[in-house]
């Protein structure tokens, strides 16, 4: 953030409120680079929804068959995968497993 700000602040002549600011994740991404360049990959608040998700369609005393929680997991794995595909993904998903 300090960087940013002293980029914006010098560079740009804008006055940036410390107080009203925050660097967010645009998309639900992170962005970062590396060195073969710059690289997206799902932000960590985004890791955390998934997982929370994917732990609350799994608890044992919801009463539901194994094939409908297979189901339901393949519908919010395969919408998730498809939206982050984009990014550095790989990873994440390993430690999913």
């Amino acid at each position: 953030m300090q960087s940013i700000t002293q980029f914006l602040e010098r560079r740009l002549k804008v006055k940036v409120n410390p107080d009203k600011s925050k660097v967010g994740s645009p998309l639900g991404f992170s962005l970062g680079v590396n060195q073969n360049g710059a690289y997206a990959r799902p932000a960590k608040e985004s890791q955390r929804r998934v997982k929370h998700a994917l732990k609350q369609l799994t608890k044992r005393n919801r009463g539901v068959s194994i094939t409908r929680i297979f189901g339901e997991i393949q519908r919010k794995m395969c919408g998730w995968l498809q939206y982050y595909s984009i990014g550095k993904i790989t990873a994440f998903i390993q430690r999913l497993d």
